[in-house]
This record gives C-alpha cells, sequence and structure tokens, in this order.
C-alpha cells in the first residue's frame, strides 16, 4: 500500500526507557529505520524492570521495554570506551536523525557533541530530550516521569476533590515529551526538505508537562485562581463526570447545553423549575454539587446496562469503566485489531498494541517485534558500515559490543 512515508529516513536512537523511545517508535511506525544504541551488558534499563516477563524469551526481558521499542534495530555500544565513540561517529554519517537523552554535557564529554558529529554529518537533525531545558540554570539535573507529574503540576489537579494528589497511571509526562520529540523530528525534516536547514532540538520534560495542561494552564492566567483537583469530574464543563449506579459506575459526558436538556429528559427529570437554574453550562459548573445530588439521585436506581442503552438512544456521550482486560476483550477491539504480533530472533508471536493513526496509503508493520539485546549489532557492524569480521570479534572480545 505505497511507499512507506519515511522511507530512506535513518535514526539513531541514543535514547532510554521512555519518551525518547516513545518518540522513536512512532517514527518507526511510519516507516523511519531506527538503530537502537544500548549499553553492552545492561541495555535499556525498561528491559529489567518487570514483572512481568516475556517468558518466551531467552533474554528475559519485561513487558515494559516491548511497550516503546517495535520495529526497530538494536546494537549493543559501550560510549565509554574510544572504539563505542568510532562507531557511534560511523553510525552519524548513515544517519539523518539523532536522538539522546543522557544528562547535559554527557555526549560532549564522550566526544560525541552535535558540533562534532555534524562536522562528520551536516544534515544531521539532533533532538535531545531532557528533564529541564539544556539553556536553563537547571539543564544539569535528572529527571523521571513521577517527578515531574508532580513538580509540573500534573499531580496538583488530579485525585479526589478532599483526596491526596495522584499520579497519572502510565507515565504519560514521559509519553507527551515522545510526542512532542517526534512531531519536532518531522518538522525538522521537511524544513531540511526544503530548505536545507538543520535544526538542533531540545525538548524539556518539565517544560512539556507544562504546556500540555492546556485548559488548566488558561484556567489560572484567565483567572489567577489555583485549580483544584476535581476528581472524575470536569473544571469547565458539568455534567461531565461520574455517577454511581445500583451495580457500578457510569461516565457521563455532556458537552453542550442541548445535550443537557436531552439527558435530563433520559434520567426521568421533569421538574422544568430545575431544569431552568441549569439550563447553561455556566450555571451548571457554578452549582455543581447541587446538580451532581439531583442527578446522583436519579441514577442510582437503575443499573449501568440499562442507563448506557437509554443515554446512547438520546446520543447522550456516556461510557462503562472498563478495566485493560475490558478493552482488549471488546467487539470494537476485535474489529479493529488493537492486538498485532510481531516477532524478534528467539520469539515469534510478540503482542504490541496497533498504532492509532490510519493512513490511506501507508499500511504500519507490526512485524518486527522489540529486539531482543544487541539483535542486529552484526548486520549494521558489518552490511551497514563495513567493519570485517575480525573488527566485529576483536570488539566483542574488548566488551565494546
Amino acid at each position: 500500500m505505497g511507499d512507506k512515508i519515511l522511507k530512506q529516513i535513518r535514526i539513531m536512537d541514543l535514547s532510554r526507557v521512555l519518551a525518547g523511545p516513545w518518540a522513536t517508535q512512532l517514527l518507526a511506525d511510519y516507516g523511519a529505520e531506527i538503530i537502537k544504541i544500548e549499553h553492552p551488558v545492561n541495555g535499556d534499563s525498561t528491559r529489567k524492570w518487570g514483572p512481568p516477563w516475556n517468558k518466551n524469551d531467552d533474554q528475559k526481558n519485561a513487558s515494559y521495554f516491548y511497550s516503546a521499542n517495535r520495529g526497530k534495530c538494536s546494537i549493543t555500544c559501550d560510549l565509554k570506551s574510544s572504539e563505542g565513540q568510532s562507531i557511534i561517529k560511523d553510525l552519524a554519517k548513515h544517519c539523518d536523525v539523532v536522538v539522546e537523552n543522557f544528562k547535559y554535557g554527557t555526549m560532549d564529554k564522550y566526544g560525541l557533541s552535535i558540533e562534532e558529529l555534524r562536522e562528520l554529518n551536516p544534515n544531521l537533525i539532533y533532538c535531545s530530550i531532557s528533564a529541564y531545558a539544556n539553556n536553563s540554570s537547571l539543564k544539569n539535573e535528572v529527571g523521571y516521569d513521577a517527578m515531574i507529574q508532580a513538580s509540573a503540576g500534573l499531580m496538583s489537579v488530579t485525585g479526589e476533590r478532599n483526596g491526596k494528589p495522584q499520579k497519572v497511571g502510565v507515565a504519560i509526562a514521559d509519553i507527551m515529551t515522545g510526542m512532542y520529540a517526534a512531531t519536532a523530528i518531522l518538522a525538522s525534516l521537511y524544513q531540511r526538505s526544503k530548505t536545507g536547514t538543520v535544526q538542533d532540538i531540545n525538548v524539556p520534560l518539565y517544560d512539556s508537562q507544562v504546556a500540555w495542561l492546556a485548559n488548566q494552564n488558561m484556567n489560572f492566567l484567565m483567572s489567577n485562581e489555583v485549580p483544584l483537583k476535581n476528581g472524575n469530574a470536569h473544571p469547565n464543563i458539568a455534567p461531565y463526570q461520574t455517577f454511581s449506579t445500583s451495580d457500578g459506575d457510569i461516565m457521563v459526558a455532556v458537552g453542550s447545553d442541548d445535550q443537557f436538556l436531552k439527558f435530563m429528559r433520559c434520567i426521568g427529570c421533569a421538574d422544568q423549575k430545575i431544569i431552568d437554574n441549569f439550563k447553561y453550562n455556566e450555571q451548571r459548573v457554578e452549582k455543581i454539587e447541587e446538580l451532581d445530588f439531583i442527578i446522583s439521585k436519579l441514577i442510582i436506581k437503575k443499573t449501568t446496562s440499562y442507563w448506557l442503552d437509554q443515554l446512547k438512544d438520546s446520543q447522550i456521550p456516556c461510557g462503562p469503566i472498563n478495566n485493560i482486560s475490558d478493552v482488549f476483550k471488546s467487539d470494537y477491539a476485535n474489529e479493529m485489531g488493537f492486538v498485532c504480533y510481531g516477532e524478534n530472533s528467539t520469539d515469534k508471536r510478540v503482542p504490541t498494541v496497533k498504532n492509532p493513526v490510519k493512513f490511506s496509503k501507508h499500511e504500519i508493520s507490526y512485524n518486527h517485534a522489540s529486539p531482543n539485546h544487541g539483535e542486529h549489532k552484526y548486520d549494521i557492524l558489518r552490511n551497514l558500515l563495513g567493519y570485517t569480521e575480525e573488527q566485529v570479534i576483536e570488539l566483542e572480545n574488548k566488551k565494546v559490543i
């Protein structure tokens, strides 16, 4: 189905854990060739972040690793050695982009700064992912997702109103930073193709987290009032929250005044005075506790399945509170093929979750599962870089690869 969108784009991925690997996995889905560089002994940290493990893999890789590394080639390389640094420099000559998330100054220390790599390849786009901006006073600090969720505001608006702040159930600060990095790389590739300009890109975790707080940012900037935790409710729309039914819970997402009128009729509220008191969203947000009490008394009378049927018949956005097993066992997941399978050198059936983007003239391939540690080092060193068999053996004996 047509050529790969990023056909002939080769990316050297020096990143570990999630933000960088998430960005490069997305680019692999779009057809780029990703060469993942890993430490000869430890590899990517997430290979050991288990349980659970892939029990069919003789390397005992953690499931976490498989979430962000499909479609890539893996080569091992000790960046602290002069021979390892030479491998990176040789690879840089053949790549369009390099992605790294080392602590600030590490690449310079290894003689692999962007200036040195670009002397070898003037067209190399360089993307650095860091905890804080590389031109800031905090550039030397390290960061992981949880501390960024905490310090960059997300936890302060997550959790029940009277409960303690909560982090999100996935490493969303890392994931969103990876998304920003991927779009920046794509924009830079486009600019290079049109003007020849080559970009240095820096995507900080902290700055990314702040940027995508979206409406909560603007709520503060416009009102100077600190946003609070709202549990499952919405700070700007009502009713937009979970309600308890007679046998569980349901999420209701009423997004307009017209939908609200239909919703109230659907749940059996015929009191015109109540409807008039909450006719407009502004009224509903300002008196959310009173409205919550009225709706809750009606919703609790029937089951979740009853309300799902009734509300969907009235075209009121709503949904059950599914666990992840429910999601993957659903008819929709089966229809859309959410789970795909690939293979690496030791496991012929590795599951992965399908990329949600659907192109009319590009088919994303899931045949290549996240690679085993150093799975492609011989192919890359010999076929791409032209190393001899003897050179490869010598590098192995020195534990460079």
